[in-house]
């Protein structure tokens, strides 16, 4: 029996109604950013762009120098558009290039800036900033892709757009637009539309491509290198603060002096004068009379606090948030040549290539669309550290291919080259170099052109008669050249006969006739002229 509903058009109403009070995708997508917090901690974990520059770009000098050499690695690099296939399609050339981003992306940028001193900036703030990096993409009136330029940050709030749809019902897109905040008269702010590639520049003259290192849990929201080391960068800072605080008071850290029994206001001013520290009373002596007096230190001793080991181990940190070694940003110091090298070729394959990854995936966009024929790469061509796992895999086809367990044409295939495609190439070489093994036809083959290159046959019973033919031919031919040379050297000697016998053997002279006859072979027999 079926069941009944009590009451189903009231049911259905009302389920209508509290569905449009629930929360849609767009709600889910901007969810808010659950800041981590511990209750009496004076510790702010949200590095914003201009913190993360004014209080560590500049002024740690690890996470400078980690910012620093990724951003220079990062720009040796050609932007190049390959077309096909994403990794092994050709480059499209620089004069033929639909989409300008050659240019852009390795001349120029924007008038104000060159394309190596904008893609710095764009890595910049891919590793500093948490919102993520936001460019102003500008459109020419054809339509194509004018300038690139960089945004502030901290000045953009991505908010939704709503779209009434034909049917009544709103659309709601998350990510629709960016509200830049400005200092012109031109407003409070300026909302540009999310890039579309399919806008013409009527309808997007301005645009904005929010690029970014992914967060786990929040979508409109990215995530820094220098997010995860803000406190790593806090304990450097106070470390080095401390060492200098301790040095401007003559390595003295502040005290109490405690003078028995009572004593006058005038004193006690002239005993601070005396004990104050600093760089001016630096070496001092000071006498002073007394009966008793006891001073009581209130800060650690340098020793306890081990400001140096904390600075050591705050750059170890740093250097692994940012996946660069220390080798790379400059202290190389207890490593081998070797050691160093395979630190630099890890930081590329680990830190380096992902980036670049990351980065070509999100601005592929600007060619046309994500799934055209058009993919915007760094070139890793020539990039010889990466190239380590390739040689070793051709050296290792080398050794194959001596040993006989692999053929000539496998080992082109693995060392990226065309294969020959012949019979020769097609058989393994049992070790010797002399002994051909693999498919029957092609090991027939290899050995009649090896046994013909010998001046042996192959098979005497089955190449009797050939044998015998071209014997009979070569016979004729050669005692035709006999006479030629003897005829050549008759003219050169004017007129005298040159002949000669070694061991009852006739020497044929070497000669060129009619491009045909080449240099003699020894074959410990008759001495025959080679014949091409």
């Amino acid at each position: 029996m079926a069941r009944r509903t009590l009451a189903p058009t009231l049911r259905r109403k009302i389920a209508g109604a509290l569905g449009r009070e629930t929360k849609g995708l767009s709600g889910r997508v901007r969810s808010f950013f659950r800041q981590y917090v511990v209750v009496g901690q004076p510790y702010q974990q949200d590095w914003n762009t201009d913190r993360a520059v004014r209080e560590g770009f500049e002024v740690n000098p690890w996470i400078y120098r980690a910012v620093h050499v990724i951003a220079s690695a990062s720009i040796a690099r050609k932007i190049v558009i390959r077309q096909g296939d994403p990794d092994k399609g050709e480059p499209v050339p620089v004069a033929a290039d639909p989409t300008r981003l050659t240019h852009l992306f390795n001349v120029q940028a924007n008038p104000w800036e060159r394309a190596k001193v904008f893609r710095y900036r764009l890595i910049a703030q891919w590793l500093l900033s948490s919102r993520g990096v936001f460019v102003e993409v500008i459109r020419t009136r054809a339509g194509s892709i004018g300038l690139l330029n960089l945004l502030d940050p901290d000045m953009v709030e991505i908010v939704p757009v709503r779209e009434r749809l034909a049917d009544g019902r709103e659309k709601v897109d998350p990510l629709g637009a960016f509200r830049v905040t400005v200092n012109d008269a031109s407003g409070p702010y300026n909302e540009l539309p999310r890039f579309d590639p399919k806008a013409s520049f009527g309808e997007q003259p301005s645009s904005v491509l929010w690029l970014r290192s992914p967060h786990p849990t929040l979508m409109f929201r990215g995530m820094s290198p220098t997010q995860a080391a803000g406190l790593s960068a806090d304990l450097d800072k106070a470390a080095r603060l401390y060492n200098r605080r301790f040095m401007e008071q003559d390595g003295r850290p502040g005290g109490i002096l405690a003078v028995k029994g009572q004593v006058r206001d005038d004193t006690l001013q002239i005993l601070e004068a005396r004990f104050n520290g600093g760089p001016a009373s630096a070496g001092r002596t000071s006498a002073i009379q007394a009966d008793a007096m006891e001073w009581v230190d209130t800060s650690n001793h340098p020793r306890d606090t081990q400001w140096s080991e904390t600075m050591d181990r705050m750059r170890k940190e740093i250097s692994i948030v940012f996946g660069t070694p220390e080798s790379v940003l400059g202290d190389a110091s207890g490593r081998t040549f070797d050691n160093a090298d395979a630190e630099k070729a890890n930081w590329q394959e680990d830190t380096l290539v992902p980036l670049w990854a990351m980065l070509d995936d999100q601005l592929d966009i600007l060619t046309g669309a994500y799934d055209d024929a058009l993919f915007f790469r760094h070139d890793l061509d020539d990039l010889w550290l990466l190239k380590r796992h390739e040689r070793t895999d051709v050296d290792r086809a080398a050794a194959d291919f001596a040993e006989g367990r692999i053929t000539l044409d496998e080992w082109r295939e693995i060392a990226g080259k065309p294969p020959f495609n012949q019979p020769w190439s097609r058989v393994v070489y049992l070790p010797g170099g002399t002994v051909p093994a693999g498919d029957p036809d092609d090991v027939a083959e290899v050995i009649k052109l090896q046994m013909l290159g010998s001046g042996v046959a192959a098979d005497p019973s089955a190449e009797a008669r050939a044998g015998a033919e071209e014997g009979s031919q070569l016979g004729a031919r050669m005692a035709e050249n006999i006479n030629n040379s003897r005829q050549l050297r008759l003219a050169a000697s004017g007129g005298r006969a040159v002949s000669g016998a070694l061991d009852g053997k006739a020497v044929v002279v070497e000669a060129e006739l009619e491009g045909k006859q080449g240099g003699a072979r020894d074959r410990g027999g008759l001495a025959t002229a080679g014949w091409r």
